[in-house]
């Protein structure tokens, strides 16, 4: 498990999958969702972690 800005966690499968995504995205989407978060994934609340990951998933289930 990983553990996000506001000390809650989330799936460490998740984060690695995250952090993979954002690389693809060239950081773009991660600072639309907390601009203030340096583009780091431990930067995020919890909200906001799940907020990217359906973002996330969402646009990758399109591509395909």
């Amino acid at each position: 498990m990983k553990t996000t800005l506001d000390d809650r966690q989330v799936p460490s499968r998740c984060w690695y999958y995250l952090l993979d995504w954002n690389q693809q995205d060239d950081w773009k989407t991660i600072f639309e969702v907390e601009p203030d978060g340096g583009g780091k994934l431990h930067l995020l609340t919890y909200d906001k972690f799940w907020e990217l990951w359906d973002i996330a998933t969402k646009q990758e289930s399109k591509s395909k």
